[in-house]
């Protein structure tokens, strides 16, 4: 296994990459929000997902919590939770960029009509 220093480095060097990866989600969604000329509905996809990311890498600022504490079990329910709901984000994006290239039909238009958007007329 790994001695102590070495468990402690790699807590570290996890904590310090996932407050980049954080800091880069929190980019993304404040960009999303800030220009308007960015909320489309291709945008929204890579927003939505960049929440997912930004909250998995919340739950890596908690170090290595001792196993059995409430802190580990709210690490693994977050780490767990976000990292699917990343994966499926990522299939949806591939979903929508396979119709739109591929089949060559305009997805914005299909996927209104199953999201929970309403439409506008």
């Amino acid at each position: 296994m790994f001695t102590a220093s070495q468990s402690s480095a790699l807590v570290g060097l996890s904590i310090f990459l996932s407050i980049f990866s954080f800091l880069g989600s929190a980019l993304i969604i404040f960009s999303y929000f800030r220009f308007k000329q960015l909320q489309k509905f291709s945008f929204r996809l890579i927003m939505f997902m960049s929440c997912a990311d930004a909250a998995n890498s919340f739950s890596y600022f908690f170090g290595a919590p001792d196993t059995g504490t409430g802190l580990c079990y709210i690490q693994g329910m977050f780490g767990q939770t976000f990292q699917i709901s990343s994966i499926i984000w990522t299939t949806v994006i591939s979903y929508t960029l396979w119709k739109a290239v591929v089949k060559r039909e305009d997805t914005l238009e299909d996927l209104k009509k199953v999201s929970c958007e309403p439409t506008r007329q």
